[in-house]
This record gives structure tokens, sequence and C-alpha cells, in this order.
């Protein structure tokens, strides 16, 4: 291993390193102390060091195709060869993403322990940018290979991300929009990536054979080719993010009469959002408004109400998530006609986070100036007229049929 540290490319570890460490994209705001996403953004700098990794081994490949060296007779199998030319480079790469993992999580106040199958994604991924560079070296000049394949892989790795056909994006083995604490990696994601490296480093294999015969060389192409079809029917379903929910049965749910399940990550906030919950209730109650007793960060959790915590989330978020559950989902009939109702959407929240105790002074701050004083004009009414309001723009925000009521 000494001898690593007699190359000239050695040098450019630590570059590689202070390039994937100090990229923007790895100081954007994180959502919560979840060790998957965490894992993933350490991932996300396989768009810099893969491209470098592979291009050091072209360069690697051809010092030993000018040498004449790599045509040579050889008491090893060409797999050998290749293992030891580049290992020290997977090596290399390898801590960086391993680095970049540890940061991310050390920075959201977790263990220095990455998700085990997305950094062996990661990893495998990496050796086989390194594998299709070496490949590129041994018929290329030492020039052309390093800036053709850094270049090549550079624009496979950045530029699927600004197509507007989303699954594309999904072939370059990392992902940018993964994971809220709801969401999980998409399984198609993984198999397509595992697609991917299993075709690529079997099609670099057949390469190292020797190109005497055009059998191989065909047949290489064939696999990549295959592996890349392969790969992107995985994930010609997935939308620009590769992800899917999350298992309920990870959930922790509370004993009170009002159930609040919450993912692992926002456990220590179970007794601050069941006071919330107590209340909201209370306020409702007053006004004959009914709380649903079962809460879920899962909408995949049956017969519970959905809301949504972040690690930023105040109290007025959460709050208002109550509050939004109250109301009907957008319906379908808006994307095609006229929805009369959405007018008085913001007026309808606002109203139901005024029962709940929220300050006037807050709900001016949200409100526009018309709205806010509907609100206050409203909230003179008696409080039978004030549910009758509310009921009937529920009512009307369930579709599009009905138009809304701005005064009760």
């Amino acid at each position: 291993m000494l001898r690593w540290f007699r190359w000239p490319s050695f040098w450019l570890w630590p570059l590689m390193l202070c390039l994937s460490l100090l990229h923007p994209i790895n100081w954007q705001a994180v959502n919560d102390a979840y060790r998957l996403e965490a894992t993933v953004r350490g991932m996300r700098m396989l768009m810099i060091i893969a491209p470098i990794c592979a291009a050091w081994a072209a360069w690697e490949a051809a010092r030993l195709r000018k040498a004449k060296w790599w045509h040579s007779a050889h008491a090893r199998p060409p797999w050998a060869i290749v293992l030891n030319a580049t290992g020290p480079i997977w090596w290399f790469g390898a801590s960086c993403l391993v680095i970049n993992a540890i940061v991310q999580l050390v920075l959201v106040d977790l263990a220095p322990i990455p998700t085990p199958l997305v950094l062996l994604t990661g990893l495998a991924t990496l050796a086989m940018h390194i594998g299709i560079g070496f490949s590129f070296g041994l018929w290329l000049p030492a020039i052309s290979a390093v800036a053709g394949v850094l270049l090549l892989d550079y624009l496979w790795m950045v530029f699927p991300n600004s197509l507007s056909t989303p699954w594309i994006r999904h072939l370059t083995g990392y992902s940018i929009g993964c994971c809220a604490t709801e969401y999980t990696l998409a399984p198609a994601f993984l198999q397509a990536q595992w697609l991917l490296v299993v075709s690529g480093l079997l099609a670099c294999w057949l390469v190292w054979q020797g190109f005497d015969a055009v059998w191989r060389v065909g047949l290489a192409l064939l696999i990549g080719l295959s592996g890349i079809g392969l790969a992107a029917q995985r994930v010609q379903s997935l939308d620009y993010d590769p992800i899917a929910e999350r298992n309920p049965s990870a959930l922790i749910c509370s004993n009170a009469a009002i159930q609040l399940c919450v993912w692992p990550e926002h456990a220590q906030r179970l007794p601050a959002l069941q006071e919330l919950a107590n209340e909201t209730k209370q306020g409702w109650q007053q006004v004959n408004i009914g709380f649903p007793t079962v809460w879920s960060e899962s909408p995949l959790q049956p017969e519970s109400s959905y809301f949504v915590v972040r690690k930023q989330s105040s109290d007025l978020d959460i709050v208002r998530n109550f509050a939004y559950a109250m109301l009907p989902a957008t319906p379908t009939c808006s994307q095609q006609q006229p929805y009369p109702a959405y007018a008085v959407q913001a007026l309808s929240l606002w109203w139901l986070l005024r029962q709940a105790g929220v300050p006037q002074a807050v709900a001016q701050s949200q409100l526009s100036a018309s709205d806010f004083q509907l609100l206050q004009q409203l909230e003179q009414q008696p409080r039978e007229q004030q549910l009758a309001w509310f009921e009937y723009n529920r009512q009307a925000l369930a579709g599009c049929d009905l138009a809304p009521r701005f005064e009760a």
C-alpha cells in the first residue's frame, strides 16, 4: 500500500475530497435526522467522484497500453491486472464517498454509520465507472482517454437532471430528491443501479480479455446496452424523485386518547405534539367540530388522519397540518374545469386555526387584507352560524359545482 503514495495521481485524492466536501449541494437545509436521507446525500457526490476516478483509471490503462505491457504475456488473468492497477483508485474514491456520508450523518447528530445498502450500491457504482474508464484507456491515447472519459462521464452523471423526462436521471446511480421521513428509496431505483453495475462490469470484463475477436467486443456492447435497457425499464414508472412510501410498521404511537403515530426521527417531539393535539381538540369542540382520534405520519396507516412533521416545523405548522386534514383534498375535477371554492380555502383554513387558538395577529400576517376582514366579520357571528358557514364551504371544496360563501 505504501507504493500508492509514490503515484503522481495520488495527490488528486485531497483535491477530489475537497471538491466533494465543499460542493454546495452538501450544505442545503436538512429536513430531519433521517439516516437514509443523510446517506443518500453523501452518495450524491458520485457525480464528482465517479468521473474523476474513471478518468484516473483511463490514465492508468493508457500507460499500460503505451508501454505495450498490457498485450504482453502474463501469468495473472486480466481482471487481476486491472484490480492491481485500479484498486487504489477505488479505495481513494470510496473513502471520499464514505467521508461525505459520515459528514452528512454527523451534521444531523446521528452516529456515523451509513445505511449499508445505499453505501454498497454507491461503492459498486463507483467500481463500474472505474472499470469503464479503464476499458477506454486500453484503446485510446492517454490524453484522449482521460479528457473523453472525464467529459462524457460527467455529462452522464449531471446532464440527465436537467431533462424534463424524469426517469433518465435515475440511471446515474445517485438521487437528489430522497428522502423525507415518510419515504424510502424505491426498490426499482436500487434494482436499476445493480442491473447497470452487473452488466457494466461484465461488459468491461469481456473487453479486458482482448480486442482480437470482433464477437467479444460486440458481445460487450450488447451486454452493456441490454443492462441500460433493463434498468430504464425498471425506473420508467418513477417520478422525479425515486421514492416509495415508508413501511408504517416503523411508526411509534402514543397511548393517549388522541393517538399520534410518528416516525422514530420525531419520537422525542411526541409529548409536545400530544399537547398541541389536545389544545386543538378543545378549541374545535367549542364549535362542535370533531377531532379525529388517530393521527399518523404515514398515509398508509389505515383508519387514521395524515399529518406531517419536520425538524423545522413550528407549533403553528403542526396545527396547520391538523386543520388541512379537516378540509377535503383538491378534487380531480379542478384539472378540467373551474374550481370556484378554491377562493375560500384559505379563509376556511384560518377559521379553523383561529378556533384552535391561533392568535389574531398571526392570522392577519398570513392572510390578505380582504380575507382577514372577512374572517373578523365571520367571528362576530353566532357560533352556530359560523359552523354552518364552514360546513357549507367544506362541502363546496369537495367538488367543482357549489359556489363558495364568503359571509356567514
